[in-house]
């Protein structure tokens, strides 16, 4: 698994994770947090391919179909990870948006820690344990931090009536 690789997984799930819980936080409704996912994962890979295709054409030791098949790479990953964030929310009923919200954290959360671990032990002089926890506090206070702006602008619609 290369670092564009690695790179895209780690970014994809953090974003995800923090997109879920700040939209459950700001609407109430499953089609909106769908919705949220499915752009997203479009803006998300587009963006992030993109700019690792300029940066792959600084480099002038690469052929353009090796800064091609990385940008492709980083998009299908990116896209990839994102997108598999919706199936808890087509599974749970769409009145339970917190159980899926908490389902898909859960998720993400555990793909983290395996991605992490991966990363540890590619890095010979790093502990497994700490490297993962690193990983699920840096995400949890994003989330965290997330869900809070969500809930603000929640507040903010319901002060200005809009639902």
């Amino acid at each position: 698994m290369g670092s564009t690789t690695v790179a895209g997984f780690a970014s994809g799930i953090i974003i995800a994770l923090a997109i879920m819980v700040g939209m459950s936080a700001a609407v109430t409704t499953t089609h909106a947090v769908i919705s949220s996912i499915v752009v997203v994962a479009f803006v998300e890979g587009f963006s992030d391919s993109f700019s690792e295709y300029l940066s792959q054409r600084t480099d002038k030791s690469r052929t353009i179909k090796e800064v091609w098949k990385a940008t492709a790479i980083l998009f299908g990953t990116k896209f990839v990870i994102i997108i598999q964030f919706i199936w808890p929310f087509l599974l749970f009923p769409l009145d339970r948006i917190s159980e899926a919200t908490q389902f898909a954290v859960f998720w993400g959360l555990l793909i983290l820690s395996v991605l992490s671990g991966y990363i540890a032990k590619q890095q010979e002089n790093k502990t497994v344990i700490r490297t993962m926890a690193l990983y699920i506090v840096a995400s949890i206070i994003i989330v965290t931090i997330t869900y809070y702006a969500g809930d603000l602008v929640g507040f903010i619609f319901s002060l200005l009536g809009i639902a």
